[in-house]
């Protein structure tokens, strides 16, 4: 098999679930034996940047808002990429990180039909359509572009060899989003694999970043993004100090924006904001691990911390309850119950370590990446069928 992987992550991008999961598993095909190539736009020539300024322009002038105009141009980019690559390497294989890029890649096909044999297929990394993830992501689109771009995902998945979804929970949501009854028979639930574990102590991982040895630190890993619910998470902090918790919030994956930045003055410390591409030294030294998005579609960052044995608390909904299931402590997402559940935490650290050992457990009984290598070889390459 010869794969060729397209997605439209920018430079950094890559630290996060979606680039993390992907590139895993192009690394384990890799090893298997199969030809494998991922662009993104994190490798865009200056041409590049030049077509993406000319297809926003163009789309502006048929009035789509900013940001859309350019999250569409950035598709529209590469799907011209991929056409380019089809045409200069034999590949056999294409795969599609989200149903824009899969629907401007069939806009592009000469009259709808592929110039010559090729499968391919297109994942989902969002809880039900893509259109709905990323507005709950903040992007902003008028009714009408909604609904064009709702009709588009539905025809770039119909038409595909193979749809892949993370978890159970986002093919409901996705048929539920496209009133479909069933589950057509080419879309698979095939999720991602165990991290791996840090390897450093707890100690030592302390040390090394000069962190207290006797401070209470709560971790937070992933974007900061709005549908992650940073603004809850401070505010529970805000009501457990209150209620005599000392605690240090860390935040691995971005800085605060303005909104949040204010609302971290009230903290009695402000929070440790870092950006790294291995988040293992802050998971081995963490004390707890906190989430509170609801709307995970499969939630990579909850298993690595996981993974790590951290005691867990997570918004209950979406791809995690199904995902950690009884390896975390699942609750509702509001400020007073993650308040609550850190100051129960911060004060009985056998409770901690019963949930530390339930972390464990549960990260036991996902397969690694090298075992659901198999699987997706087989869905990608149609040996299952």
């Amino acid at each position: 098999m010869r794969l060729l992987i397209v997605t439209r992550e920018r430079p950094g991008d890559s630290r996060f679930g979606l680039g993390k999961a992907v590139r895993r598993i192009a690394a384990e095909l890799l090893a298997r034996g199969h030809e494998v190539e991922l662009i993104s736009a994190a490798d865009w020539t200056e041409q590049d940047s030049k077509n993406h300024a000319k297809t926003k322009r163009f789309l502006q002038r048929l009035g789509a808002p900013e940001p859309l105009a350019s999250t569409l141009a950035e598709r529209w980019v590469q799907a011209r990429r991929t056409r380019v690559l089809l045409r200069r390497a034999s590949y056999t294989h294409l795969w599609f990180q989200d149903p824009w890029l899969s629907a401007a890649y069939l806009l592009l096909r000469p009259f709808g039909r592929s110039s010559r044999d090729i499968r391919w297929g297109v994942s989902e990394h969002g809880l039900g359509t893509f259109a709905h993830a990323v507005a709950l992501d903040g992007l902003h689109m008028p009714k009408r572009w909604y609904r064009v771009l709702l009709w588009l995902e539905a025809w770039s998945l119909r038409r595909a060899d193979f749809v892949l979804l993370p978890s159970k929970a986002v093919d409901s949501q996705l048929r539920q989003e496209l009133h479909l009854p069933m589950a057509p028979e080419h879309w698979t639930v095939l999720g991602y694999g165990r991290p791996s574990a840090p390897t450093m102590s707890r100690e030592a991982a302390r040390r090394d970043l000069g962190w207290d040895v006797s401070d209470f630190y709560v971790l937070v890993l992933g974007r900061t993004a709005p549908v992650k619910r940073i603004d809850l998470i401070l505010n529970a902090c805000l009501l457990a100090q209150c209620a005599g918790a000392k605690l240090r919030l860390v935040i691995v994956g971005g800085g605060l924006y303005a909104d949040l930045q204010r609302l971290a003055t009230g903290l009695s410390c402000p929070p440790i904001c870092v950006e790294v591409d291995d988040p293992s030294i802050y998971l081995a030294a963490a004390d707890l691990y906190l989430s509170a998005c609801a709307v995970e579609s499969f939630g990579l960052s909850n298993l690595e911390a996981v993974t790590a044995g951290l005691p867990c608390v997570v918004a209950a909904g979406g791809g995690a309850t199904e995902v950690l299931q009884d390896g975390a402590w699942l609750i509702e997402p509001t400020a007073e119950n993650f308040a609550e559940a850190i100051c129960v935490l911060f004060n009985q650290p056998k409770l901690r370590a019963r949930w530390a050992e339930a972390a464990l457990a549960r990260a036991a009984c996902i397969p690694t990446w090298a075992q659901l290598a198999v699987q997706y070889e087989a869905h990608i390459g149609g040996e299952h069928a």
